[in-house]
């Protein structure tokens, strides 16, 4: 449809759209001839509101690289979000693990009173403590080489009887208590002195009969 100049009395009435169409303003309110390109030019199923009205959302790409953030008192990391399955038995061996811990408390103490460790004091636990200069030993003297390197002595603790004893092992030293030689497992009291090499050692005991772990 075209529309061209019209001419008469009532040519001031009508109105120039922006392309240059003319049309009357009492007969349409817009110019039909815009409305009827845009109509032809419009794609098929678009409404004119919906082309005028509605934008394109913009995507906020920031949000792929964007780091998590933990809720005050929430922690999250990467394994949170794996779903890991344990092997069959896992709870089962660890449960086992715990409850068979083995108990070896401390029982007592040798404290050297001469020789090159002088002033040094040694654990003594439960069980067999064997002596050398071995960093491998139970109680490792160093500084003495009149002392084997591996189970020169033994100290135990006998925890039914609650008694300590001191013997040779496999050393090739001649051990004392209180300057008597020991050639087979003696007991031991409270202030002994145990003679290895040139090292003297003063027994001090913790379980006796005032004390025992239950």
């Amino acid at each position: 449809m075209e529309y061209t100049r019209p001419g008469g009395s009532n040519y001031s009435e009508f109105k120039r759209c922006s392309k240059g169409h003319f049309y009357d303003p009492a007969i349409s309110p817009t110019c039909p001839v815009c409305a009827e390109e845009e109509v032809r030019t419009r794609p098929v199923g678009e409404s004119f509101e919906r082309k005028y009205s509605q934008t394109k959302p913009v995507e906020d790409k920031s949000s792929a690289t964007k780091p998590v953030e933990d809720k005050p008192g929430e922690t999250h990391s990467m394994v949170d979000e794996i779903d890991v399955t344990l092997p069959m038995g896992y709870e089962k061996e660890n449960e086992c693990e715990e409850k068979d811990t083995f108990f070896n408390p401390l029982v007592g103490w040798l404290v050297c009173v001469d020789g090159p460790a002088k002033g040094t004091d040694y654990r003594i636990y439960s069980g067999y403590n064997y002596i050398g200069r071995d960093p491998s030993m139970n109680i490792c003297i160093m500084g003495d080489p009149y002392i084997s390197r591996e189970r020169d002595a033994v100290v135990a603790f006998d925890g039914r009887t609650s008694k300590f004893y001191f013997s040779p092992s496999n050393g090739q030293s001649i051990i004392r208590m209180n300057n008597e030689i020991v050639l087979m497992p003696v007991e031991i009291k409270i202030h002994d002195i145990l003679e290895i090499g040139h090292t003297k050692l003063m027994f001090i005991p913790l379980c006796d009969g005032t004390f025992r772990w239950e």
